[in-house]
This record gives C-alpha cells, structure tokens and sequence, in this order.
C-alpha cells in the first residue's frame, strides 16, 4: 500500500497537508482523530449509521498512524505526535465553528473547510 502511495504524494491536495508524506500522514491522523471525536459527541438519528460513519474514520486514521509509522524518523518521533496534535485541535476548532456557530455563513465556510480538508487525507488513501 505504502508504495501505490509513494507516487500519489506528490500529487496530494494543497489541503491534504503539505511538507513531507510523514508529516502529511501526521496531520492526517490528527484530523481524523478530530472526526471521530466530534462524532462520538455528536451521535445522528440513524445509530447504526453512525456507527458505521465512525468505523471509517477509525479505519482511516488507523491507515493513516500506519503509514506515518513506516515513515517515522528514527531521531525525532515527538515531531509527528506534535503535527498530530497540532492539526487535531485546529480541525477540532473547525467542526465546532461549523457545528455551534450562529453565523451561518461562518458555520458553512468552516463546514467546507474541514469537508476539503478530511477529502484530502481520504484522497491519499484512495489514490
């Protein structure tokens, strides 16, 4: 899998992430973890949909560690864990500006955002 990736990197999304595959699976990761979060907080009127929408998203970010994981530099680990928190809480603060925000406009700019956002990291494990 890592290696059908390898090609695809470089043609990834400005908003998939940018710097290197490692960073950008990094980032990925935490956008993802911010997904599922949002959505164990958020549950829908269709449980059993649900479920199934926060099983992808773990399956992604489960794919997503992966491959972070086989890229990881052997000197600098913390670097990853801090690109992961870092996006983790700026998708965070995006959802919740989606989600809570009584400007509308705002709320659907930030809804798109992280909708573009999520679509990139997805697309590197489509490509």
């Amino acid at each position: 899998m890592l290696a059908l990736l390898g090609a695809q990197i470089g043609a990834a999304p400005a908003w998939a992430g940018g710097g290197t595959a490692y960073q950008q699976f990094a980032t990925c990761a935490g956008r993802l973890s911010a997904e599922i979060e949002h959505l164990w907080l958020l549950p829908g009127p269709d449980a059993q949909a649900h479920a199934g929408q926060i099983a992808k998203r773990q399956a992604q970010r489960d794919a997503m560690v992966q491959l972070m994981q086989a890229l990881a530099p052997a000197a600098k680990p913390q670097a990853g864990m801090a690109a992961r928190l870092n996006a983790k809480f700026a998708h965070k603060a995006l959802l919740t500006r989606a989600t809570f925000n009584p400007n509308t406009r705002d709320a659907r700019l930030a809804r798109t955002a992280a909708h573009r956002a999520v679509a990139g990291c997805t697309a590197l494990l489509l490509s």
